[in-house]
């Protein structure tokens, strides 16, 4: 495959030009669409210019690190709900998602590997990537500090906190970015692999999980923080229904019987009550559901207004996809919460077979302890000791492995791919096996059969606690989330609308081709 040319990349976007022409010719034949999201990024960049900076904001000596300013998006973050809607607000979220689209836009066009081989030790991306830093910092830093000027100067009482926050973001922002415009771009250094692993996992799963370790429970305090979250998640999704529902736009389409539109009202009629809500991988594929159906319909209404222009204005389906993407990052997250008790340490599987493997492993350690004079004795006591019976049931309790007869270097092959085994389901019931091994455990007088027997249930309860914290890592984003709506998402024109009063249903039409890229 010949190599594309790369001369319709911007003025001004020299690094850019560089870094793809540094990359083995058939890496190339997405260029275009990296081009694009280059342009959008350059765009949050210069809109950001025509705010005022605070004084002073870029003269300090302090100097920051990305981590840092990660970390003080994520406190202003905390706000967001008495921010939304500010102008400023949400032109900083605009170069946010801008920012983390170029890099995870990257990834995706060129794969994993391409990325580790030619785009990580390659001195033009580095020089891009710390352009990228040094603007999009600039960018947060100027906005952040115009919207903490404002808002103290309106002087209310409920955002002070965001303030506070605001100031903190705008001032590392900066910070960061006089450190990356300090930097030389010759000799920038390189990631290590362990960074590198870390970023692509992380974009792999933009969506943490809720409480405050990434979606891991550690004690009842975090319980208590997770089911707090997710109501005010929950919350903040229906008011963005609201938001959309009170619109023109809303109004017009709420009655109607176009069957995008009905199976939009079904899907959101099954998502009940979140606090009645124990189940997050139910309710992760409920929100996932309602945001693929809102997406149809808004894209329903776009393909509406290429035929009759200034049908919906482009506002009220902004409204729409604010209300799908919020629904959707609620579904992400609640699937990236893990059920109590799993190892935050452990990897994903990275086959069925390995999977399968990790079944047999937890009953060879179950039959282990069977064998021994303490399982002997507890499972043959009259009366048996509930706690026994409880993990005698949830070992039993197991979904089988699906496998065909046909064998393959040895390994019994799954039916259908990894796909038919529900690795989330799986690991909710490999967790009661260890919750009931690690109860008897803790109620087995430590005096009464030997240490060799006690490590035995106790290589059993961390073991079926390990097995099932890989099953439940792998499974969010295997199973249990449709397709991100916003990806590859078409833009709403916004049209001078026609006099005449348009007809209010959506009409059918054939679905709309999606780009090639997953980012």
């Amino acid at each position: 495959m010949t190599e594309q040319p790369v001369a319709a990349v911007p003025p001004g976007s020299e690094a850019l030009r560089n870094a793809l022409r540094s990359l083995p010719s058939p890496l190339n034949r997405h260029n275009g669409e990296l081009r694009g999201e280059f342009q959008r990024l350059r765009q949050t960049w210069a809109d950001a210019q025509a705010v005022a900076a605070p004084a002073g904001l870029f003269t300090g000596d302090e100097r920051a690190d990305g981590a840092a300013v990660a970390a003080a998006l994520r406190n202003a973050d905390n706000y967001a709900d008495a921010l939304r809607g500010d102008p400023l607000w949400e032109q900083l979220k605009e170069a946010r998602e801008a920012t983390a689209r170029m890099r995870r836009s990257t990834v995706a066009i060129v794969g994993e590997k391409a990325w580790r081989q030619y785009v990580v030790p390659n001195d033009h991306w580095k020089r891009l990537w710390a352009d990228v830093g040094q603007n999009s910092s600039e960018t947060y830093a100027r906005l952040a500090g115009a919207l903490a000027d404002r808002l103290e100067g309106e002087g209310r009482k409920e955002t002070a906190g965001a303030v506070r926050a605001l100031r903190e973001l705008s001032s590392t922002a900066a910070a960061h970015s006089l450190r990356m415009q300090e930097l030389p771009r010759d000799g920038l250094p390189t990631q290590s692999p362990e960074a590198v692993g870390r970023e692509l996992n992380a974009l792999r799963h933009p969506f943490p999980g809720y409480g405050p370790h990434g979606g891991f429970v550690h004690d009842p305090q975090d319980r208590q923080l997770i089911s707090k979250e997710i109501q005010q998640a929950a919350a903040d999704v229906n008011h963005k229904l609201r938001e959309w529902t009170g619109t023109e736009m809303g109004q017009r389409l709420l009655q109607a019987t176009h069957p995008s539109l009905k199976a939009f009202r079904q899907a959101w009629k099954a998502v009940s009550d979140p606090r009645e809500q124990g189940d997050f991988r139910k309710t992760a594929q409920l929100y996932g559901r309602v945001a693929a159906r809102a997406h149809q319909v808004r894209e329903e209404a776009r393909k509406a207004n290429v035929r009759n222009p200034g049908r919906y204005s482009a506002r009220d389906i902004a409204a729409l996809d604010a209300f799908a993407d919020a629904s959707y990052a609620h579904a992400a997250r609640l699937a990236r919460t893990r059920p109590p008790g799993n190892n935050p340490g452990a990897a994903p599987y990275e086959s069925p077979h390995m999977a399968q493997a990790g079944n047999r492993e937890v009953a060879r350690r179950a039959a282990a302890w069977q064998q021994s004079e303490m399982g002997q004795a507890l499972i043959n006591a009259r009366p048996r000791h509930q706690l026994v019976t409880a993990l005698g049931t949830a070992l039993k309790d197991q979904p089988p492995f699906p496998v065909q007869e046909k064998r393959e270097k040895g390994e019994l092959l799954p039916r259908g791919g990894p796909h038919t085994y529900d690795q989330w389901a799986a690991s909710a019931k490999m967790g009661e096996v260890a919750d009931a091994a690690k109860r008897l455990l803790d109620n087995v007088p430590q005096d009464r059969f030997s240490k060799a027997d006690m490590d035995k249930l106790r290589s059993l309860a961390d073991g079926a606690r390990m097995h099932a914290s890989k099953l439940a890592e792998a499974a969010p984003s295997r199973s249990v989330l449709p397709k991100n709506p916003a990806l590859g998402r078409v833009p709403a024109t916004s049209a001078q609308r026609p006099q005449q009063a348009p007809a209010p249903a959506v009409q059918a039409q054939a679905p709309a081709r999606r780009p090639s890229v997953r980012a």
